[in-house]
């Protein structure tokens, strides 16, 4: 009579990704044209979006000021006393 014990153990890791992960994933991957198309459809389907024009900031020539990161401001929270 022989009795056989085995233990095994595995360890996986998944990564689910959100729809809207997804979505964005896609949109950022579309041709541009085939983007601003289904920009125009979803502009024109949900009342809620508005399309926002931005003019380019005006910088002279060389000027690296577009650039640099917009300084985020202070916390506005309270300091927590002991």
């Amino acid at each position: 009579m022989r009795f056989d014990t085995r233990q095994q153990m595995k360890l996986g890791q998944q990564m689910k990704l959100a729809p809207r992960v997804i979505q964005s994933m896609e949109i950022l991957q579309m041709p541009l044209l085939e983007r601003e198309e289904r920009i125009e459809q979803e502009l024109a389907s949900n009342a809620v979006l508005e399309l926002v024009e931005h003019e380019p900031p005006k910088t002279s020539a060389g000027s690296m000021t577009s650039c640099r990161p917009t300084p985020m401001p202070p916390p506005t929270s309270t300091p927590l006393t002991p």
